[in-house]
């Protein structure tokens, strides 16, 4: 094997070697709040490890491929028309900013929704977890765990190091990755830019797996966004800000908002619970002739 093409061999090979754990180190039904957490960071170092290394290994390798790959990319029709619009004021950045923040916005609405029923909102559910550990608690106010919902936060420090701390991360590591890195890899191999991007839009929807065919399809939604932001802008910093905001939102304002009202859903429950009246078990009479 030629030097050159065990480079390239050993780039893909730690893109692949990235990926894997952190798609296998991820939070999981019935974990308990200790090891969600020491889960959560493990994530987070995973990431920054793997994800940041590969990328800047493919940055030696294929680095000068971004210039034409952005050049490239504007000889698509709907990225040459967003460049022009751009540069002649007809599409401001802050428009183009308000667009994938409304995006953004509306696919964490949606995934929240669809994890948590309406009575039991994320803040209930962040609150149920914090409180519950000093007051008295039926299962039946216990709200239900799945493999989605189990991303969510369940308590006040997971909502620093998944809400706020691991958004920052994730927004960083997978645009530089998936945006920038694996399709200058590509192209340095001898794809095209069509490739190239289709399969790195790929790999980052399935890297979202997690959430069901319903996340993958909104995660490569949003990927499809990212990319035309990063194309048309020419600058991967927009896209970052978008995803981080986006996981933040979901993860961190949501449950922030909703905490008062949940708390007072949680206390209405428990007086509920508190003033139903027991239910006496009538007395049995004795049998006859006893």
């Amino acid at each position: 094997m030629a030097p050159e093409a065990a480079q390239f061999f050993f780039a893909y090979l730690l893109v692949v070697v990235a990926i894997i754990p952190v798609m296998w180190v991820r939070l999981r039904p019935g974990m308990s709040l200790a090891r969600r957490q020491v889960t959560i960071m493990a994530g987070i170092a995973l990431r920054i490890a793997g994800f940041l290394a590969s990328f800047l290994v493919i940055l030696r390798l294929a680095g000068h491929q971004i210039e034409p790959m952005l050049a490239k990319a504007g000889d698509w029709p709907f990225v040459a028309w967003g460049r022009q619009t751009l540069a002649t004021g007809g599409l401001p950045l802050a428009a183009l900013i308000a667009a994938g923040l409304v995006l953004a916005a509306a696919k964490a609405v949606l995934l929240w929704r669809r994890t948590v029923r309406r009575s039991e909102t994320l803040g209930f559910v962040v609150w149920h977890y914090t409180r519950s550990a000093t007051t008295p608690i039926t299962e039946y106010f216990r709200p239900p765990e799945t493999a989605i919902t189990a991303h969510l936060p369940r308590s006040v420090a997971e909502l620093f190091t998944r809400g706020v701390l691991g958004s920052i991360v994730v927004g960083i590591t997978e645009e530089l990755m998936f945006r920038v890195g694996i399709p200058a890899l590509l192209l340095q191999t001898g794809a095209n830019l069509w490739v190239s991007v289709i399969f790195s839009l790929a790999m980052f929807a399935l890297l979202h797996g997690y959430q069901g065919w319903g996340g993958v399809a909104s995660s490569g939604l949003s990927g499809v966004a990212y990319t035309y932001i990063y194309f048309v802008t020419g600058d991967i910093v927009l896209p970052i800000v978008l995803h981080a905001l986006n996981n933040a939102y979901v993860l961190a304002v949501l449950p922030a908002v909703s905490w008062r009202s949940s708390r007072r859903e949680f206390d209405q429950r428990m007086r509920a619970a508190a003033e139903r009246p027991a239910v006496s078990t009538p007395a049995i009479p004795p049998p006859p002739g006893s």
